[in-house]
């Protein structure tokens, strides 16, 4: 009698002990992943089911993390403007850093509905970094949890959540933006007879699908020549204008950026300002 009873209190202490350690003490549990899979745990996509082979901002189409965050800050209610440098996951925290006039800003604090980063080979991220949208913060016992939706180059959409090693190095968050044209120009160039040369970066925050037209007005004394490209610059991108109608020595070129008709924001915007020595 007195073995039976040993059996069973060892049988209940092994099963408290089990029954006590909580499902949040993992640093790394897996809501659910795959399409199907997240609908029945009730877990959204955002529309994304649908467009996930598509291109937004440039990135991967298919499965792909910045993809994914491409999608949810330009879908479902939100206009974020693409700050340059927002390649692979890995530069997108330096691309914010360098760029804080794009709306964009870091931080280590977390918080639902940023951008969580991980630098490569770090907690759920491989060699190319990863981002993913924070669904929610919470903290237990002193011990924080951040719950992410994201996608995975050669893997699937999922929602987890992680805590202490696990847990993202920062936090990215963009703002709203207006819809206005925003670029980063580089000097402008001549590099050879009545023929100017324009690179850099330029988005149209609510239609990128569309392109940015780009028009160049160049100062002939009192007057002043137009030169306007197709609807086509899209983030990096290099226009080229040569005529013989192009005035020549040191003239001041001002380069716009036009809003598509009937979208938010500016209808015209200049994008940069310089005097360029055209070649004769």
């Amino acid at each position: 009698m007195r073995i039976r009873r040993l059996a069973v209190a060892a049988a209940l202490a092994l099963g408290t002990l089990v029954g006590a350690a909580p499902a949040q003490a993992t640093e790394f549990q897996i809501i659910c992943n795959g399409w199907a899979d997240c609908a029945d745990a009730n877990r959204s996509t955002y529309g994304y089911q649908s467009r996930y082979t598509s291109s937004f901002w440039s990135q991967s189409g298919g499965h792909n993390c910045t993809n994914y965050v491409a999608w949810r800050l330009t879908h479902n209610g939100r206009v974020a403007a693409r700050v340059p440098g927002t390649g692979s996951a890995t530069t997108w925290k330096q691309a914010v850093l360098d760029h804080p006039g794009w709306g964009a800003s870091f931080s280590t604090t977390p918080k639902p509905s940023t951008i969580a980063w991980w630098p490569a080979n770090s907690g759920l991220a491989g060699p190319k970094g990863h981002v993913a949208y924070v669904q929610k913060v919470e903290t237990i016992g002193g011990k924080t949890y951040v719950t992410v939706s994201e996608d995975n180059e050669g893997g699937a959409f999922r929602w987890v959540r992680v805590s202490g090693s696990r847990l993202p190095h920062g936090y990215l968050s963009f703002a709203q933006a207006s819809g206005t044209v925003k670029g980063e120009i580089d000097p402008i160039t001549s590099p050879s007879s009545g023929r100017i040369d324009v690179s850099g970066f330029v988005t149209d925050p609510d239609s990128y699908a569309s392109g940015v037209r780009l028009k160049a007005v160049v100062r002939n004394g009192a007057k002043l020549v137009t030169f306007t490209s197709s609807r086509s610059a899209k983030f990096a991108f290099t226009a080229t204008w040569s005529s013989s109608s192009m005035p020549t020595g040191p003239r001041t070129v001002y380069l716009y950026g036009s809003n598509v008709a009937g979208t938010r924001g500016a209808s015209s915007v200049l994008l940069h300002q310089q005097v360029v020595d055209i070649k004769p």
